[in-house]
């Protein structure tokens, strides 16, 4: 459970860590957008739609910390590749810059 927790964590913020390593010395901006993400996944998981939209909640909807349904669980699966597949175009972007 551990181990998928980390795995879905780091997926989920890998938009975050794929910005970052765009914006040139955009450090502290990249820690002021983390922690408003996290932060926000506070109040998205009181809410029954947000749950299965938010990355963060969508881990543990997966790893079972929150009871899901199936489709919820197909939900978080399909948000998770949609962080990764954005990293991808981002860092693909920053390959190409360069």
């Amino acid at each position: 459970m551990y181990l998928l927790d980390g795995m879905g964590v780091f997926f989920a913020i890998s938009p975050i860590i794929a910005l970052v390593a765009r914006m040139k010395k955009g450090y502290w901006l990249a820690l002021v957008f983390a922690e408003i993400y996290s932060f926000a996944g506070l109040f998205t998981s009181m809410s029954n739609i947000w749950k299965v939209v938010y990355p963060i909640t969508a881990v543990f909807n997966l790893s079972g910390y929150y009871q899901a349904t199936a489709l919820e669980m197909i939900g978080g699966c399909v948000v998770l590749v949609l962080c990764v597949g954005l990293s991808g175009v981002v860092l693909k972007g920053l390959r190409q810059n360069s």
